[in-house]
């Protein structure tokens, strides 16, 4: 390859990375970063849940904010599914948010990852790095 071939590869490269990121941001600002957040709160919310936490429902009402995130990947709808699900589920969604979280936020849901084993199993309402959860979705 010569130095002009290599220059033009190099440069399309960085040109294709920055349509990905605007990509990305752009999806990211359609959906919202709070429902986003919220959505990586619980390995799984039910319409009931949701509502009942009030689950913000800006920019985008709850219904269409689920079928866009379904379609971008960051969840699956299974209607009247009441099985339990694991924990994975929700560090696969928290892993995929984590590049758009500030670096203390990454670094307090690191924490808290690191922590989980020898913990007890016991479910929480939400991670402790989670600063927009309301107080009614805490446990009693």
């Amino acid at each position: 390859m010569t130095q002009g071939t290599e220059a033009r590869a190099d440069a399309l490269a960085a040109e294709l990375l920055a349509q990905l990121q605007r990509s990305q941001a752009a999806r990211l600002d359609e959906l919202g970063g709070e429902p986003l957040t919220w959505l990586a709160v619980a390995p799984l919310w039910t319409d009931r849940l949701a509502r009942a936490c009030g689950f913000p429902e800006h920019p985008l009402p709850l219904p269409e904010f689920l079928t866009r995130a379904e379609t971008a990947g960051w969840c699956a709808r299974r209607p009247g599914e009441r099985r339990a699900r694991t924990p994975h589920l929700r560090l696969q969604v928290q892993a995929e948010l984590l590049p758009h979280l500030s670096a203390a936020e990454q670094r307090a849901a690191l924490d808290e990852v690191l922590g989980i084993e020898g913990r007890s199993s016991a479910p929480r309402s939400s991670p402790s790095w989670c600063r927009t959860c309301r107080p009614t979705c805490s446990p009693r």
